[in-house]
């Protein structure tokens, strides 16, 4: 409820998503809980072929890639995928291995 309250309680209908302190390890390195509608972070410079997708997800810190069309989800790419680790799966391996 507090990312909700933080987002200003948005109302357009979509999906979203819980992001900052209290959520997988925070990633994006928020200071505060919120939530963010899906699809509202465009990445207009992301290669449309497999190497090219594969790079952009080991040097990017992102969870994955969603590619819409017609303002619909089409297809989800992750970092797992390729076999990269996601930041909060760095911190639970390093954890184990401690």
């Amino acid at each position: 409820m507090e990312a909700y309250r933080n987002a200003g309680c948005p109302t357009e209908e979509g999906t979203y998503e819980a992001i900052g302190p209290h959520f997988r390890a925070n990633p994006y390195g928020l200071e505060k809980d919120v939530i963010e509608k899906h699809g509202i972070r465009v990445l207009p410079d992301v290669p449309r072929n497999f190497e090219g997708i594969r790079d952009y997800l080991e040097k990017h810190n992102i969870e994955g890639i969603v590619f819409w069309n017609d303002g619909q989800p089409q297809c989800k790419i992750k970092r797992s995928d390729f076999g990269f680790p996601w930041e909060n799966d760095k911190h639970r391996l390093l954890s184990r291995l401690i």
